[in-house]
């Protein structure tokens, strides 16, 4: 059985507890469609749900900073990011 249950009041994010299951992690932003934390960060989610992901859950970011390393380059355009140069460039 889940449960469901946010880390904070306020927070967007579902988190879901699977009873005796252990190890897993996952996610929901509207208690439809689930994420495991493991699998399919960062790389499933759309550039809106990553953003208050990360916002929300700053362990989490830092914990997959390279991911999400990766993911800010792929996704540079979508993110729009006017006032800081492209990722690609700082490799450089």
């Amino acid at each position: 059985m889940k449960w469901l249950f946010k880390r904070e009041k306020e927070d967007k994010i579902w988190w879901v507890d699977k009873g005796e299951e252990i190890g897993v992690w996952e996610f929901t932003f509207d208690k439809k469609k689930f994420y495991n934390l493991f699998r399919d960060y960062p790389e499933k989610l759309s550039v809106e749900e990553w953003l208050l992901f990360n916002e929300e859950n700053p362990y989490w970011a830092k914990f997959f900073e390279k991911a999400n390393e990766d993911y800010e380059m792929e996704h540079y355009e979508e993110l729009k990011y006017k006032d800081r140069p492209h990722p690609a460039t700082l490799l450089q």
